[in-house]
């Protein structure tokens, strides 16, 4: 259980190092949550447009 919570806890800490890209600082979790939003935003407009129910 020890290894466990070590490996999130290093998976964690992935997550919150920020960086600056082009000026702007953000984090890991910055990007994972804009790709899910962006995923969801995608896939419902090719939904409208192909008649995808």
């Amino acid at each position: 259980m020890e290894q466990f919570a070590a490996v999130c806890t290093a998976v964690l800490d992935l997550f919150r190092h920020k960086f600056t890209l082009y000026g702007f600082t953000i984090s890991y979790w910055d990007v994972l949550i804009w790709s899910l939003v962006a995923g969801i935003v995608v896939s419902f407009i090719k939904g409208l447009l192909t008649g995808d129910e």
